[in-house]
């Protein structure tokens, strides 16, 4: 099946059923009437939201034993709870909801909502923003390319948040590839060609970000060739 693709559509005020409203992901009857969660019960929670959204089973394992490690060494200091994890967590990418989408309301748990009802709603959050750091790999430094990812997967069925996840991770690999082939056919200087760095500051573009769901490696090596006789002719 081929996942999703978020559209400029997605970015309208009038959402989906998955879009940022939460309907899919949060605010459901579990989350509007659950009380503070005891130990036992967060663990099998945040195992139930590992299993949900479609990962690869060994990134779910990697994901929630990092996730529980800093949970619990959150959770031992004073006056620390899983809102002043979540807020940590998400500083940065609420951030960049402001540079990006400065015109688009979020509306998933915000750092100012700090009540008990929606305590699973944020814990599911961080389960997802988690699963998708995991599955990064090679390009788990990049902050940008995760709020990206993070911030889209509401856009996706839960159930095949992990394959779309995967797909965006598979394409930026392969454009990747094109420039380590395309420097080994040409010997051009390093600086001629996209490297990680370049990657995550592109997710920081809002234009980079609304062309990015059509671009694939073909249609960049096409960019690529435009830009450099662009370059030659000036």
């Amino acid at each position: 099946m081929e996942p999703n693709t978020p559209n400029n559509d997605y970015l309208n005020t009038d959402r989906t059923e998955n879009s940022l409203n939460g309907s899919t992901r949060i605010g459901g009857d579990s989350v509007r009437n659950s009380a503070r969660v005891e130990d036992e019960e967060l663990d099998n929670q945040i195992k139930q939201f590992f299993n949900s959204y479609g990962f690869d089973p060994v990134i779910c394992e990697i994901a929630e034993e990092k996730l529980h490690k800093r949970l619990e060494n959150h959770l031992t200091r004073a006056n620390c709870s899983i809102h002043t994890f979540y807020k940590r967590e998400f500083l940065v990418y609420f951030r960049w909801c402001e540079i990006i989408f400065p015109e688009q309301e979020i509306q998933i748990p915000t750092i100012d909502d700090l009540n008990d009802d929606n305590e699973l709603a944020k814990l599911e959050e961080i389960c997802v923003w988690y699963m998708i750091f995991s599955a990064m790999a090679n390009f788990k430094c990049q902050s940008n390319f995760r709020n990206y990812l993070f911030h889209f997967s509401h856009a996706i069925d839960k159930r095949e948040v992990g394959e779309w996840v995967n797909s965006q991770i598979m394409k930026w690999f392969e454009i990747m590839r094109w420039n380590t082939n395309k420097r080994k056919e040409t010997q051009k200087p390093l600086s001629h060609f996209l490297n990680y760095d370049d990657a995550n500051q592109l997710f920081g573009v809002r234009s980079f970000i609304d062309e990015w769901a059509e671009l694939n490696p073909e249609q960049f090596e096409k960019n690529q060739k435009i830009n450099e006789n662009a370059a030659a002719a000036g």
